[in-house]
């Protein structure tokens, strides 16, 4: 396994982790088969770069979301 690849299941892992997601709810979110997000996290296959984008803009709307909703109180 690449140092790349182990890259990205790392940032794969902290990005679910971060956005609170279980195995499930990404599999949904992702529309893949279980066996593939295990594959991603253990750094087995590459991960789609549509994936992790999706799963950043799901992060970064949440952070933006929250900053919001405390400017406002």
């Amino acid at each position: 396994m690449s140092d790349a690849r182990k890259a990205e299941a790392k940032r794969l892992a902290i990005l679910l982790w971060d956005l609170n997601i279980s195995n499930k709810e990404a599999i949904e979110a992702c529309g893949c088969n279980p066996r593939t997000l295990f594959r991603w996290l253990s750094g087995d296959s590459p991960i789609p770069r549509s994936v992790l984008t999706m799963f950043e803009l799901m992060l970064e709307k949440q952070n933006w979301t929250l900053a919001q909703t405390e400017e406002s109180e």
